[in-house]
């Protein structure tokens, strides 16, 4: 027997806009391709106009979405494409906006996230306008030639099924979990979804399951929704915290250990530093497991189906893996994302400029 409570606290957020669409200097004589062989897809004819891309970049404030803008750069330059970037710093209500602008300034192809479905109107009026290219978190992929993503929900069942691997290893009859999210973006929704997928299937123990979350989408929103929690729940009443993004798993980690909690543990998704540092931590910890994306190969497959749209083909969903990362294989990890960090170096440094 399985109990899911629903804990929703209602906040917003609102936030500002930035542009950019300047690319670093390459140096004369070298032919080194960024965390790529060769770029996503066959370059333009250099002899007609130069196509114009832009992207909506959601918050530069993530190293996540930082390193798909970085290598989306880089596949730009290679492509010999125009890309022009929009910073909006977490306010899902410009995107329709920025939509609608993109076609007024004729832009050839426009790469949209929409987490919300609030800019399904504009996408619906530039139809033949613009070419539309989705990638993470869109609530309707319909209206875009392609959508380039993690399978959510494969990473929340994959999330849940390694904490459910080590409760069975702990031994208990009875656990309880609180899944902690963003209950207005839907790659959240669809993480959490994949989360209680993994937990329902289990019939050899009981695992009580409890939801938690505010509709903030920073850091300090999650510390904040994380320290009200931890008030009310005691010392052993939460056995595990699954977050479904890194503000979510990062605030539980944040408020648990400024209260001196670490009477249970937590698991996320995504890597950003402090996630990947917090997995290396030795002695009392609270951080056990995180689902990486690969940011770098989804900038790449955002250029190569851009480029294909251009061309009359359509390449529909185009799905990137996640991967278990856990203090045994962090290090390893940490070693092949450095990698691509430093041959990127320069785009990453110039798309940091927009937060």
């Amino acid at each position: 027997m399985k109990k899911i409570i629903a804990v929703i606290l209602s906040l917003v957020c609102i936030l500002n806009l930035t542009a950019c669409g300047s690319s670093p200097k390459q140096e004369a004589g070298t032919d080194e391709k960024p965390a790529a062989e060769a770029p996503a897809g066959d370059s333009l004819d250099n002899s007609k106009e130069k196509v114009r891309m832009a992207m909506i970049m959601p918050l530069a404030t993530q190293d996540f979405f930082n390193f798909i803008a970085a290598q989306l750069q880089y596949e730009a330059d290679q492509a010999n494409v125009d890309l022009t970037m929009w910073d909006i710093n977490g306010d899902v209500s410009k995107i329709g906006d920025l939509v609608e602008m993109a076609k007024e300034q004729e832009y050839d192809l426009m790469f949209v996230i929409d987490p919300t479905g609030s800019a399904k109107s504009a996408m619906e009026e530039v139809q033949g306008d613009i070419v539309l290219i989705g990638f993470d978190a869109v609530v309707n992929p319909e209206l875009q030639s392609a959508w380039i993503s993690t399978d959510n929900v494969a990473m929340g069942r994959l999330l849940a099924e390694h904490m459910i691997d080590d409760m069975r290893a702990a031994g208990k009859d009875s656990y309880n979990v609180i899944l902690t999210f963003t209950p207005t973006v839907q790659s959240e929704i669809d993480r959490k979804d994949g989360m209680i997928e993994a937990i329902e299937a289990v019939d050899d123990m009981e695992i009580h399951v409890e939801e938690a979350s505010n509709s903030k989408v920073d850091l300090a929103g999650k510390v904040s929704l994380w320290d009200d929690l931890l008030v009310r729940k005691a010392e052993g009443e939460i056995d595990y915290v699954l977050g479904t993004n890194s503000y979510n798993a990062l605030g539980c980690v944040s408020a648990a250990e400024a209260a001196g909690r670490y009477d249970f543990k937590v698991m996320g998704i995504d890597d950003e530093e402090d996630q990947l540092a917090a997995l290396q931590k030795e002695g009392e910890h609270l951080y056990y497991a995180t689902i990486a994306q690969n940011p770098f190969q989804i900038g790449k497959e955002m250029m190569r189906a851009a480029l294909a749209a251009l061309n009359g083909e359509e390449l529909g969903t185009i799905g990137v893996d996640g991967v278990l990362v856990t203090s045994d294989n962090v290090d390893g990890y940490l070693a092949e994302r450095s990698k691509n960090i430093e041959a990127l170096s320069d785009y990453i440094s110039i798309i940091s400029q927009l937060n």
